[in-house]
């Protein structure tokens, strides 16, 4: 048998901006290109588990963090052709 790939499609429905912002995030991380397999499980558990973070993550973080208004305003980056944004409200954008 040939193996044939389908697209995945996964849905999240979450009442608390904040909550969506985080699953964001931890996809911007996972599908970061520029970070080696050890650093990102290790940034990405940093964050997944809330945990103290080391410098070098609240560096990477807050660098990311213009990646993703930039993604959330403009829809350009790497999570662009990931994510589709359209059913979110301005509203909920700007949140």
């Amino acid at each position: 048998r040939h193996a044939q790939t389908r697209p995945v499609n996964l849905y999240m429905v979450e009442k608390h901006p904040e909550v969506l912002a985080r699953h964001i995030l931890l996809l911007a991380i996972f599908f970061d290109e520029d970070l080696g397999p050890r650093e990102c499980t290790e940034i990405f558990l940093e964050v997944y588990g809330n945990t103290m973070l080391r410098k070098q993550t609240s560096s990477y973080v807050s660098n990311k963090v213009e990646d993703l208004v930039s993604f959330l305003t403009n829809g350009t980056g790497v999570l662009a052709g990931l994510i589709d944004l359209t059913s979110l409200k301005f509203k909920e954008r700007d949140a």
